[in-house]
């Protein structure tokens, strides 16, 4: 690699704001981990609830969607580079990182859905978040993950955890076909066309 395509590549780094995500991820699952004893209840006096944990990959995936924009929008739009291949790299190497984060915290937790669950959460709600970015800006990408989450929880706790429907994925246990498929969809949906694309951006944020 030249020292130009160097240059280029922690140009493209800096412009995500990477390094910052990459720590927040962590620091996001490590108070999720200290505060996984208390439960969201999801029916009073039932007794029924998960951890706030459950939260950390709806945030982490966040974060991810976050990092997909650019600083540099503009510049990088005129430029000759193609970027998809820097895109996908970086996508990969931070659902990487949130993924294992995610993988370490959650079996420590009461009523956790699984390692493999957290990791499958942290896929999808990543993708839910890049579809988001796609759709109404990376600024705003945040929305969706949490709101999913929200959602989950809520339809959750009114049909009395119905856990196979494929609407409260992000609880569904470690093995569950349809959920899996979900998140697996989401993903493939929304990196695919952020490494193809991008993310929309408004002109006022070009040109920043």
């Amino acid at each position: 690699m030249t020292r130009l395509a160097s240059r280029s590549y922690l140009s493209f780094l800096r412009a995500r704001s990477v390094g910052t995500s990459l720590a927040v991820i962590a620091a996001v699952s490590a108070v999720s981990l200290l505060a996984g004893e208390n439960l969201i209840d999801l029916s009073v006096g039932s007794g029924a609830g998960v951890p706030y944990a459950t939260l950390a990959p709806a945030m982490s995936g966040s974060l991810i969607a976050a990092s997909a924009r650019s600083g540099l929008f503009g510049q990088e739009q005129l430029a000759c580079r193609n970027l998809w291949v820097p895109r996908a790299a970086l996508l990969l190497g931070m659902v990487l990182w949130a993924a294992a984060w995610a993988a370490i915290a959650q079996p420590t937790l009461p009523n956790s859905p699984g390692d493999i669950a957290a990791v499958r959460n942290v896929v999808g709600f990543t993708g839910l978040g890049l579809i988001a970015s796609r759709i109404i800006g990376g600024r705003l990408a945040w929305i969706a993950p949490i709101s999913m989450a929200i959602a989950a929880l809520t339809l959750a706790s009114s049909s009395g955890q119905s856990r196979g429907a494929a609407l409260v994925w992000p609880l569904t246990a470690d093995g569950n076909t349809t959920a899996a498929l979900v998140a697996l969809t989401l993903f493939a949906v929304g990196a695919g066309v952020v490494i193809a694309q991008g993310t929309r951006e408004r002109e006022t944020d070009a040109g920043e």
